[in-house]
């Protein structure tokens, strides 16, 4: 194409007959060269684009096969060996540093290489070529790796004994990152279902409402209610360590609880005992676990008291004794829904991993944003858990695998709840931005929390991976997607794949040698 360009050029040029051929060549050859110089330009940028990534696999390739033993010589021997295979023979390999036996466990391997792009409409302006460079650097350090599982524990995943091989797959994800990671890896675990348990014996922690003072502390009671008290005011029975979704927004956020905005503060779980009755005998209620007025210092209701006046009334909870029986999933009492083991903080210490690990049942129902949320509070900074290190720290990596086996539920009634207990009090209550609907629309508002959990999250830095195990509800699938980090951060295993694959290979892919720069 050049040479015929130049012939035409050359022919106007020589143009006798006027002086029309000269004036158009001198006018545009400077034009084509302009126009020209953009496609030797972009013919260059995708050069150099296949450079980089032939030197970046290179690199890798050169320190992950090296040892403290291995010298300078070798690594670069190796790396060339790999550049050659994935690019060609045509670069030139202009700088090369390994640094490989330090005792301070920092080794890494570096290096420049060059090629030279050959142009077309640049040759025109004597420019027959333009360099090309990349630049890698891969490095092995006493970096740490931050891990939190958020794992579905609720009951549906006592099927096929899942809960079992949930257990075994997140044991192999711990060995696969050990055998594989450099520097400190630390590990949490937050088991959920219908709520997260953060522990009973953060009963008193500065984080927890125990004052009562958070704008959903008494919603459903008497004002003025503490729902702690409430706990020690009956018999053969204790808060067990779950909390309710925070209100104000704050219940897709790591906010770090603060007197100023009470909202941020953690409120008890405390499913209220619903009525005996319907008054109109119209509704049903399932988790009457007393007697609406049979408490120390009630008076007797009328038949005729409302089911609100009969959920409120607050003395039928002194020195009563609660039914705590299983029912539909979960158990009766104020503790309904809190159904999982309390959240394991960060540790580097793998038999307390694993002993968390092993401690995991299936009960309950499923909440994954709760989960999710939680995951991001046992690796953020602050409190409730501050285990976590700052965001910028150097060298911290923080990554939350979270799987569930099933897609966010509440269930719709037609009481004055409007819903079943949950980690949103009762839908009635419109912290889920309605006060009624049914099942299927409640669950989408749950995933619309959700969506915007999982960008927050991201937004902080934090690599997420997921894992929806065997669902074939297409929303929870899409969401699921959208919530990992990337498509190779998502995996949709079905019923007859091995979950424990999965978790190794995430344990793969968090432990590998990454690029550094």
């Amino acid at each position: 194409m050049t040479a015929s360009l130049s012939t035409v050029l050359r022919r106007l040029a020589e143009d006798r007959n006027g002086t029309i051929g000269i004036v158009f060549a001198v006018a545009v050859v400077p034009l084509l060269i302009a126009v020209g110089a953009a496609v030797d330009y972009t013919r260059a940028a995708s050069e150099q684009t296949r450079l980089q990534n032939a030197l970046d696999m290179a690199a890798l390739a050169a320190l992950s096969a090296s040892t403290p033993a291995t010298t300078a010589d070798e690594a670069r021997a190796r790396l060339e060996e790999h550049l050659k295979a994935d690019y060609g023979l045509d670069y030139k390999l202009t700088s090369f540093e390994a640094a490989l036996s330090r005792t301070d466990g920092d080794r890494y391997v570096k290096a420049t290489a060059t090629v030279r792009s050959p142009t077309s409409f640049l040759g025109l302006a004597g420019i027959p070529d333009v360099p090309v460079a990349a630049a890698s650097e891969t490095r092995i350090g006493n970096d740490e790796i931050e891990i939190v599982m958020v794992l579905d524990n609720s009951g549906s995943m006592t099927a096929n004994n899942r809960i079992a091989r949930l257990r075994d797959a997140a044991g192999s994800l711990v060995d696969t990152v050990e055998a594989t990671a450099h520097g400190t890896v630390r590990y949490a675990l937050v088991p959920f279902a219908a709520l997260v348990n953060v522990g009973p014996a953060h009963a008193a922690a500065t984080w927890i409402d125990t004052s009562g003072t958070a704008p959903s502390h008494s919603t459903n009671f008497n004002v003025g209610v503490n729902r702690l008290l409430l706990y020690s005011k009956m018999k053969s029975v204790s808060w067990r360590g779950c909390v309710e979704a925070r209100t104000g927004g704050h219940d897709v956020t790591d906010a770090v609880p603060t007197p100023a905005d009470k909202a941020t503060y953690f409120v008890p779980s405390f499913a209220p005992d619903e009525p005996d009755f319907s008054t109109n005998k119209s509704f049903s209620y399932m988790n009457n676990y007393l007697t609406d007025d049979v408490g120390s210092g009630c008076t007797t209701l009328s038949g005729s008291a409302g089911d609100q006046t009969r959920q409120r009334n607050g003395c039928k909870y002194n020195g009563t004794t609660p039914k705590t029986a299983l029912v539909a999933g979960t158990r009766y009492g104020p503790n309904m829904m809190c159904d999982s083991a309390a959240i394991q903080p960060l540790t580097s210490d793998t038999a307390v991993i694993d002993a968390a690990i092993g401690g995991m049942t299936a009960y309950g129902g499923t909440n994954i944003t709760e989960g999710l949320a939680w995951g991001w509070r046992a690796i953020s900074p602050g409190e409730p858990f501050t285990e976590g290190k700052l965001y910028d720290a150097k060298g911290v990596r923080k990554v939350i695998v979270l799987m569930t086996d099933g897609e966010n539920t509440l269930n719709a009634q037609t009481n004055i709840n409007r819903s079943t207990y949950s980690a949103y009090g009762y839908v009635a209550e419109g912290r889920l931005g309605i006060t009624t609907g049914t099942t299927s629309v409640i669950q989408d508002k749950m995933d619309a929390r959700l969506a915007t959990l999982c960008g927050g999250v991201k937004a902080a830095g934090i690599e997420v991976y997921t894992i929806t195990y065997d669902v074939s509800d297409t929303a929870t699938r899409t969401l699921m997607g959208a919530c990992a980090s990337s498509t190779g951060h998502a995996y949709f295993p079905s019923a007859s794949d091995s979950l424990t694959a999965v978790f190794e290979a995430i344990g793969k892919s968090v432990g590998k040698i990454r690029l550094s720069q």
